[in-house]
């Protein structure tokens, strides 16, 4: 932002009020936000700017096995 000289003011405020913002608003950046495939076309993508790692945990002894994503879907919750 210093080297074009220009301000943009940074606000902070709820997740789903930015969220529509950006998607109503020219010129608004949203920050973070899981890029999909229904947002695909909703938004101009710059990034990554981060990437995430997902990982489970199952109690010892739960009998929980998870190989696969699909497996991770058929676990009934996952708190």
């Amino acid at each position: 932002m210093r080297q074009t000289g220009q301000e943009f003011p940074i606000k902070v405020m709820p997740w789903a009020q930015g969220y529509t913002m950006a998607q109503r608003q020219p010129n608004v950046a949203l920050y973070s936000t899981t890029r999909t495939e229904s947002r695909e076309n909703l938004f101009k993508w710059v990034g990554p700017l981060a990437t995430m790692k997902w990982v489970f945990f199952a109690k010892a002894g739960s009998g929980i096995k998870i190989s696969s994503l699909d497996d991770a879907k058929k676990v009934g919750s996952t708190c």
